[in-house]
């Protein structure tokens, strides 16, 4: 149904002129996204609605917005979640928290992010425990996580690797995970793991 329609046929309109369509089935969630994180998110990845009571509506990303939006000095971009299997707590009017799958991986080698040093976008060295002895082995990286990694060369399920701070966020090409040493200067030989998501 046309709720809203600020122009005539044949008018010139503007940008800050905007038709309204409401559905009575479906349920659309704006979120903002940061600027350094939007390059990752595409129309139709999958999203888990979540509501402030604790139902979970699935849905995927409908629209990103072309031009960010300027919130005290941060750019953002406003991304429409369109909530397709909707969970009867998910009302107009509520609050929300939406986790969009921007990457995946299946049947994955994954370790901890603390244990990779990047060499690059998508490489870098882990220290790999060998009869009770560390080495350095070249890893080629894929899908990161908030607190994982995926290797997809390098390594294989079951290999030993040394951990140092399990909280650090996931380096970038401009800063990597230091303070490697060996088994006695106070890090912990953790298991890779996989397969896995």
């Amino acid at each position: 149904m046309l709720t809203a329609l600020p122009f005539t046929v044949g008018q010139a309109a503007t940008t800050s002129q905007v038709a309204a369509v409401k559905t009575s089935d479906q349920v659309s969630v704006p979120i903002e996204v940061a600027v350094d994180d939007i390059g990752q998110v595409a129309v139709g990845q999958e999203a888990v609605v979540t509501s402030d009571t604790g139902g979970t509506s699935s849905g995927t990303v409908g629209s990103i917005a072309l031009l960010p939006t300027d919130s005290s000095g941060s750019y953002t971009y406003t991304v429409t979640i369109a909530v397709g299997e909707r969970d009867a707590t998910l009302l107009i009017g509520t609050s929300a928290t939406v986790d969009v799958t921007v990457a995946s991986s299946s049947d994955s080698v994954l370790v901890p992010i603390s244990a990779v040093t990047l060499t690059g976008d998508d490489t870098g060295t882990v220290q790999v425990v060998e009869d009770g002895q560390a080495r350095s082995q070249e890893v080629k990286l894929g899908v990161r996580g908030a607190t994982h990694v995926e290797v997809a060369e390098g390594l294989s399920a079951g290999d030993r690797v040394v951990l140092s701070d399990p909280s650090l966020a996931i380096p970038t090409s401009d800063t990597s995970t230091t303070g490697r040493g060996g088994l006695g200067g106070g890090f912990q030989p953790g298991g890779a793991t996989g397969p896995g998501r």
